[in-house]
């Protein structure tokens, strides 16, 4: 069968999808959104072609396929407000995925080891996976030719989530809101310790208060021996913030100095605006430049 494109989306009767698609060779599109009752989807799949798979909303679907071989050409998977409960270890053969969304999967409890052999995965949105209890360890040991470019991770609302461990060293963005069980985090004392960067700190860190709408916006400016410069910009909107919160922002070193050699001298300014209800307490910089480790290419 030639058929390059499956689009279903809103099939509310579909129940069942024929195990037959799991196979068709030049399938580049295939979209489920929104099929409430889709129960029964391929054991097994091989779409060599398929570039982008959404069975976004399909909620009584249980189970994600088995993957028989390398699917080369899959870069997007979206499995957003499904049952799925856990994803197979053959997730793996996704050898060029790079954004996976599995927002509102409330029966997911964990993920495989494997999805940091996703060296092109930048992109892992979790939210309100609300029976999430635990992340994979990243382990550079046991995994020394992979450095994956995981560098956006989205937790907000995995209330059951109670440690963040050792995540891949390219992790800038972090979203840990409403994670209310969260107990420690690992990959922030590892930063501090060792890593080549430069993260928005608090003095001690930076807490939001919200009861009405308003919003915080924040902006650092960075410059290096006089003269390079970089400044990053952030804000928060009071509904995205349920109670108080600290948020951080990382930024490597190397983005803004790397046409400069040590010593470095570094200046920083902050500037903040509150609008409405939001208040900051509290605001920062940290610089942590390890010796040695200037040229480090992270």
């Amino acid at each position: 069968m030639n058929l390059r494109i499956l689009n279903l989306d809103c099939c509310t009767s579909l129940v069942k999808i024929d195990d037959s698609l799991g196979f068709l060779e030049k399938l580049v599109d295939l979209s489920l959104s929104g099929c409430h009752n889709l129960i029964i989807f391929p054991r097994r799949i091989a779409l060599k072609s398929v570039e982008h798979i959404n069975i976004r909303g399909c909620r009584r679907l249980e189970t994600f396929p088995e993957i028989v071989g390398e699917m080369e050409s899959l870069t997007w998977l979206d499995l957003s407000g499904t049952s799925i409960e856990e994803l197979p270890s053959s997730i793996g053969y996704l050898i060029n995925l790079e954004e996976l969304t599995m927002k509102e999967c409330e029966n997911l409890t964990h993920l495989p080891c494997c999805i940091y052999e996703l060296q092109h995965l930048w992109c892992l949105d979790l939210q309100y996976c609300s029976k999430l209890v635990m992340l994979p360890m990243w382990n550079a040991e046991s995994l020394p030719t992979i450095s994956p470019d995981l560098w956006y991770l989205n937790l907000r609302g995995c209330k059951r989530l109670r440690e963040i461990p050792q995540l891949p060293p390219k992790v800038q963005w972090l979203n840990a809101a409403d994670c209310v069980q969260l107990e420690s985090f690992a990959t922030l004392s590892n930063i501090l310790e060792q890593r080549l960067l430069l993260k928005q700190l608090p003095q001690k860190i930076k807490t939001f208060m919200q009861s009405n709408l308003g919003s915080c916006t924040f902006t650092a400016k960075i410059d290096i021996n006089g003269e390079s410069t970089i400044a990053r910009s952030f804000s928060f909107e009071a509904k995205d913030v349920a109670s108080a919160h600290v948020w951080l922002c990382y930024i490597p070193f190397i983005m803004f100095a790397y046409h400069q050699s040590p010593p470095f001298t570094c200046g920083v300014s902050m500037e903040h605006t509150s609008r409405g209800s939001v208040r900051c307490k509290s605001y920062g910089v940290h610089l942590v430049i390890p010796q040695d480790e200037h040229e480090d290419a992270w």
